[in-house]
C-alpha cells in the first residue's frame, strides 16, 4: 500500500465505513469494497473506521504538500475540506472505487451526487452550496441536474491533476490572462473590493492591486467583438467570459492566494458582480477608463480610485527597456510594458520594438508608409523648412516641456499640423521626412474607408482608427483632410446636422490624441475655421519658383545615371512643382533606358508633355523653343 497517496488511504476507510454503516449489503459491494488498494479486509467494524479518518487526514495533510496546499487555500474548516478532497480524487483515479461510490447511490459512472453525501457525510453539505467554501473557490464542481440528490460532486481536473503530479495549468483559463505583483502594503489592507477607473489599462490595475493591498493578482480581461446587425451595421458588444472561465479564474486565484483583478470595456456584467459576491475569500478590482455606476456594484463595501499619471515619467522607460530612447516617445504603462516584452524577440532594440507596437488593426485602417526619406530631400524656402522642422522638435521635445517644464499638456500632448498647397509640392514627402527623423512609421488614412453614407458609421470609424492609433507612437497622414474636415454647414436638414456631428467629433477626439498627426489639403479656405485654433505648426507649400525648381531637377537625375544633353536651363524655366518633375525625370529615364541612350532632352520633352497631357494642361510646341523638334517626333 506503499504506492498510495495519504489521501488515498484515508478516502478508502472513509468509503469503507460509508459500506459499513449501510449494513446489511449485498456480497457484490463488499466485495467492491474490499478491492480498494486502501481497504483492511480484516477489520469491519465501522466505529474504528470511522475514528481512523480524521487522524489519517491530518496525516495526509502533514505528509502531502500538495494536498496540505489546496486544503488550506479553502476558507474552511481544514478537515472538512481534506475529507471532500480525499474521497473525490481517490475516486477520480480509481475504477474500483467509483464502483463502489454507484453501490453507494452515485451515479452509475462512479461519479459522486449530493444525494450521496447528503446519506452519508450530511456535515459536508455546506461546501457545497453555491457560495459554499468548495464551489465559491472553484475547486469543486456541481452539476445542475434534476432533481437535487442527483446533481453530480466533482473536483476540477485541475485540482485533480494538482494532487497526483503537481501541476499548475488549467485548460480553462483564458489563454490572455495576466499576472501583476507589487510588494505588499498596509495601505490597502481591508479592501476587499477597490474599483479603479483610468485612460491606462496597466495604470489601473496596479493602482486596484495597491488599494487591495499589494501582492499578486491575476488580471481578466473583459475584450469586445464586433456583430453584424440585421441592417447590416456593426455593433461592439462585450465578450464576456461565461462560467467555466470564471470558475477557472476564482480556483486559480484561491490556490495561488491572488487577488482578481477584472479589467472592464464598459458596464460591469452580471455575472462578475455575482462572482465578487460568491467568492469572499478573494480580494477583487473592478477597473475600467471611466467610472462604474454606483448600481451594478457588487454588494457589500468597496473601495472607489482613480488611476494615477497616463504617461509613465522618461526615466522609468529608460529603466525598463534597459536603454536610451528618444524623449518624444511618451509611453503608457501599458505601451511600456508591451516594448518591454517584445524586447527578446527584436534583438534587444528599444527603437525597434517602439515601432513594433502598433500592428494589426491600425494596418487595416490605414496604409504603412515606412519612411525612407531625409531633410536632404526636401527643398523648401527656408522658413517653410524651419517650421517643418518645428514639428518634429514639438513632438520630440515634449517630455522635457510637458513633464520637466510643468507646461501641462492639456487636452493631450499631441501635434497637429496642416500642410497646404497646390498638388505636388512636398506636402506627403514632408510627413515622411518627420516621420523617418522621429523613427516613427507613418500611416496614411484611406478616407474613402472612414467616411460612410450612414448615419454615426463615420464616427464609429475614426474612433477605431484613433483607438489603434492610441497603442503606439505613429504619424497619422490625413490627405485632402478638407474632405472630412470641411466647414460645418447651416442646418437645413438631417443631414446636415449629422455631418456638423462628424466634424464635431473629429475636432474634439483629435484634441485628445497623444500622437502626430499631420492633415494636408489643397484648398485651406475649405478647413473649418474651429478646426485651425488647434492646429499647432501651419505650412503652406507654394509651387517652387526657378531657384527650387532648379534644385529639385538637379536631384531629380540622380548622380549615377548616364546623363547627354540636358538643358538645365530650359527645364527650370518650365513651370512645374516637384511631383512633376520627379514624373517627368522618371519617364525619361524609361525612355532612354529603352533606346539604349543616356537621358537627354530627346527623352525629356516627350516625358515632359505626357506630364502636362496627364494633368490636362495644353502642351503648346512654341513653348518648348529649340526642342519642340523633339515634341514633334511623339505628336
Amino acid at each position: 500500500m506503499s504506492d498510495l497517496h495519504p489521501w488515498e488511504i484515508a478516502a478508502d476507510e472513509w468509503l469503507r465505513a460509508a459500506v459499513v454503516g449501510r449494513g446489511a449489503v449485498g456480497d457484490d459491494l463488499a466485495d467492491q469494497a474490499a478491492a480498494m488498494g486502501g481497504f483492511r479486509s480484516g477489520d469491519r467494524r465501522q466505529a474504528k473506521a470511522v475514528k481512523a479518518v480524521p487522524g489519517l487526514l491530518a496525516a495526509a495533510i502533514a505528509a502531502d504538500e500538495r494536498f496540505a496546499s489546496v486544503v488550506r487555500a479553502v476558507p474552511a474548516d481544514d478537515v472538512l475540506v481534506a475529507e471532500v478532497l480525499a474521497v473525490l480524487a481517490a475516486v477520480e483515479i480509481d475504477t474500483a472505487r467509483r464502483r463502489v461510490v454507484t453501490g453507494l447511490g452515485g451515479r452509475p459512472d462512479g461519479t459522486a451526487t449530493l444525494g450521496l453525501f447528503a446519506d452519508i457525510a450530511p456535515h459536508l453539505l455546506g461546501l457545497f452550496a453555491t457560495d459554499g467554501a468548495l464551489v465559491a473557490s472553484g475547486i469543486v464542481e456541481v452539476g445542475d441536474e434534476r432533481p437535487w440528490a442527483r446533481r453530480t460532486v466533482a473536483l476540477a481536473p485541475a485540482v485533480v491533476w494538482r494532487l497526483l503530479h503537481g501541476a499548475s495549468g488549467d485548460d480553462d483559463l483564458p489563454a490572455d490572462l495576466a499576472e501583476i505583483d507589487q510588494p505588499v502594503s498596509s495601505a490597502g489592507v481591508g479592501a476587499r473590493v477597490a474599483a479603479v477607473s483610468g485612460p491606462d489599462a496597466l495604470s489601473r490595475q496596479r493602482r486596484a492591486l495597491e488599494v487591495l493591498g499589494g501582492g499578486r493578482a491575476l488580471v481578466l480581461t473583459v475584450g469586445t467583438t464586433v456583430e453584424r446587425t440585421a441592417n447590416g451595421d456593426d455593433r461592439r458588444v462585450d465578450d464576456v467570459p461565461d462560467a467555466v472561465v470564471w470558475r477557472a479564474v476564482v480556483r486559480a486565484a484561491t490556490l495561488a492566494g491572488a487577488a482578481v483583478i477584472v479589467d472592464l470595456p464598459g458596464s460591469m456584467p452580471v455575472i462578475c458582480r455575482r462572482w465578487i459576491d460568491r467568492a469572499r475569500h478573494l480580494r477583487w478590482g473592478v477597473t475600467s477608463s471611466a467610472e462604474l455606476p454606483i448600481t451594478e456594484m457588487p454588494a457589500g463595501e468597496w473601495v472607489d480610485a482613480v488611476a494615477g499619471d497616463r504617461i509613465a515619467p522618461h526615466d522609468e522607460v529608460v529603466r525598463r527597456l534597459g536603454g536610451a530612447v528618444d524623449p518624444g516617445h511618451r509611453f503608457t504603462p501599458t505601451q511600456l510594458e508591451q516594448v518591454r516584452r517584445a524586447l527578446p524577440a527584436l534583438g534587444g532594440d528599444p527603437a525597434r520594438a517602439t515601432r513594433r507596437l502598433v500592428t494589426g488593426e491600425l494596418d487595416r485602417l490605414a496604409t504603412r508608409i515606412v519612411p525612407r526619406r531625409t531633410w536632404d530631400d526636401l527643398v523648401l524656402r527656408p522658413g517653410d523648412l524651419e517650421r517643418v522642422r518645428m514639428v518634429a522638435a514639438r513632438y520630440r521635445h515634449r517630455q522635457r516641456v510637458f513633464d520637466e517644464w510643468r507646461f501641462g499638456a492639456t487636452p493631450s500632448a499631441g501635434v497637429v499640423a496642416m500642410f497646404s498647397g497646390p498638388p505636388g509640392t512636398g506636402k506627403t514627402l514632408s510627413a515622411e521626412v518627420i516621420a523617418a527623423d522621429l523613427g516613427l512609421d507613418l500611416f496614411k488614412i484611406n478616407l474613402a474607408t472612414m467616411v460612410s453614407k450612414y448615419i454615426g458609421e463615420t464616427e464609429k470609424n475614426l474612433e477605431r482608427l484613433f483607438a489603434a492609433a492610441d497603442t503606439g507612437n505613429v504619424v497619422l497622414l490625413f490627405d485632402e483632410a478638407d474632405s472630412i474636415f470641411g466647414k460645418r454647414s447651416e442646418v437645413s436638414d438631417a443631414q446636415d446636422r449629422y455631418a456638423n456631428l462628424e466634424v464635431s467629433y473629429l475636432l474634439e477626439r483629435i484634441e485628445r490624441f497623444d500622437g502626430l498627426v499631420v492633415l494636408t489639403t489643397n484648398l485651406m479656405s475649405n478647413i473649418d475655421a474651429a478646426f485651425t485654433r488647434r492646429i499647432h505648426v501651419m505650412v503652406d507649400f507654394p509651387s517652387p519658383d526657378a531657384d527650387e525648381r532648379r534644385r529639385l531637377w538637379e536631384r531629380a537625375l540622380p548622380a549615377d545615371a548616364p546623363r547627354g544633353d540636358v538643358d538645365l536651363e530650359f527645364c527650370v524655366g518650365m513651370k512645374m512643382t516637384g511631383a512633376d518633375i520627379r514624373g517627368v525625370s522618371l519617364g525619361a529615364a524609361f525612355r532612354a533606358a529603352a533606346a539604349g541612350e543616356p537621358i537627354g532632352m530627346a527623352h525629356i520633352v516627350p516625358a515632359m508633355a505626357d506630364e502636362f497631357r496627364k494633368q490636362g494642361r495644353l502642351v503648346d510646341p512654341a513653348s518648348f523653343g529649340r526642342h519642340r523638334s523633339f515634341l514633334d517626333t511623339t505628336v
